[in-house]
């Protein structure tokens, strides 16, 4: 399989391709050159996955370059001209979602919103949005949903990352429909170049097929938007961070807020991955269970800790997390960015404009969890920014779900959040 021409199909640089797959420009280089005879497996699974390739696509990849020359020719000839494969290398029904979140409880509102949302709409098209904070579970209400109405849809449930909010570099439109493409069938050397082409194909494809797309950790607007078929029986299910107003104003998006869980449902997922908790340890756990602030993904990694323990009412474990002079730590989980809750909050952080950046650390010195818009412009003595300039950063905190307007002119912040803030300021959590 020729590297070269891949990337050149799927519209990336080297430099872009070395960004998407965590390699040098020059192991790039000498891959695509056969400078390198036999890259390292993994280097190529990289490669493959910097390109958005479908499994089979990264199996071939790998294959060209250690499968014995004949049967690499064999299996290039099968994938173009095999018997099994029909005009559009389609088939009915196909389901491509990740596996549904363990230890899931509550969400009724939400799963019903759904439903309400994306039953049958005349025909229609029907786009939601889960909207919240970092760690909230929209992801996990997402998968939830689609793994239960999986069934109703005879075309596919197609999903993919768009790696919004994450350690890794967001996905392009063109990116995210060419991965949408070949989850939908449709082999690489159909795949257009073009982001318009690549839009107009993925809407053809769903034309006439009752379809789930789940688009999630979406970062933009602009991201979204080429995603959207307007296919009739299409039925699309983004999250983001981002309350995505643009969509909702022009596009005709439904939108639910997610929020933090609330204290039976953040007690019902601690008992569902901890155990049960006997009615003599219900102070400890009510003391975590604050800590966490609601957030699930927090008390995941709190209930775990407690699994392993075996023993939290002997230990005093509450009172010692909350006693840390840096709370987050209690919710890292090492070697995977992605269960740590520091580092979800790093990826909305980095996403925010200077100013807004600014304002938001600036938050940890009011030193309270609910505040008015006057204490925040206290904090600026020096006059600049200016007040309109102030209250357009917090309205962007507040569409970024990193703070919460109560009311007009009163503010909200998680536990979390704060905390985080406090640790870009150089101050002491507490």
């Amino acid at each position: 399989m020729d590297i070269k021409r891949l990337r050149v199909e799927s519209g990336l640089t080297q430099e872009q391709l070395a960004e998407n797959s965590g390699l040098s420009v020059r192991a790039i280089r000498d891959i695509e050159r056969g400078s390198t005879r036999r890259p390292y497996r993994q280097s190529l699974k990289l490669v493959a996955e910097g390109m958005g390739l479908s499994e089979n696509a990264t199996a071939e990849l790998i294959g060209s370059v250690y499968m014995p020359p004949q049967v690499r020719s064999r299996r290039s000839r099968d994938r173009f001209h095999g018997p099994e494969r029909c005009h559009n290398g389609t088939k009915p029904g196909l389901v491509h979602l990740p596996p549904e979140p363990a230890g899931f409880v509550g969400r009724r509102d939400v799963l019903d919103w759904l439903d309400t949302r994306l039953g049958d709409c005349d025909g229609g098209a029907a786009v939601t949005l889960l909207s919240g904070g970092p760690g909230v579970g929209k992801t996990a209400v997402a998968l939830r949903w689609a793994h239960d109405r999986a069934a109703s849809f005879s075309g596919e449930v197609l999903y993919v990352d768009l790696r919004g909010f994450d350690a890794r570099p967001a996905l392009s439109p063109e990116h995210a429909l060419r991965r949408l493409l070949r989850a939908n069938g449709v082999p690489d050397h159909q795949i257009p170049l073009t982001l318009e082409e690549c839009s107009a194909m993925f809407r053809a494809s769903l034309a006439d097929r009752r379809s789930l797309i789940v688009l999630d950790n979406a970062a933009t607007v602009e991201q979204v938007r080429p995603l959207l078929t307007g296919a009739p029986n299409c039925r699309v299910v983004i999250t983001s961070r981002n309350a995505m107003t643009g969509l909702v104003v022009r596009n005709g998006v439904h939108r639910h807020r997610v929020g933090y869980l609330p204290g039976r449902e953040a007690f019902e997922l601690f008992e569902s991955l901890a155990g049960a908790v006997g009615s003599h340890c219900r102070d400890e756990v009510d003391a975590l269970l604050a800590f966490c602030d609601g957030s699930p993904l927090a008390i995941r990694l709190v209930a775990e800790r407690v699994r392993r323990r075996q023993c939290i009412c002997r230990t005093g474990f509450a009172a010692r997390l909350v006693s840390r002079k840096t709370p987050l730590s209690a919710f890292d989980a090492p070697g995977d960015p992605h269960s740590s809750v520091r580092a979800l909050l790093s990826w909305s952080y980095r996403n925010l404009p200077p100013l807004v950046a600014e304002v938001f650390v600036r938050l940890a010195r009011l030193g309270a969890a609910h505040f008015e818009f006057g204490r925040v412009v206290e904090l600026f003595p020096e006059g600049r920014p200016s007040v309109d300039g102030i209250a357009d950063s917090l309205e962007w905190l507040v569409e970024m779900h990193l703070l919460e307007e109560e009311v007009p002119g009163t503010y909200g912040i998680n536990k979390l959040i704060w905390w985080y803030a406090n640790e870009l300021e150089g101050g002491v959590g507490g």
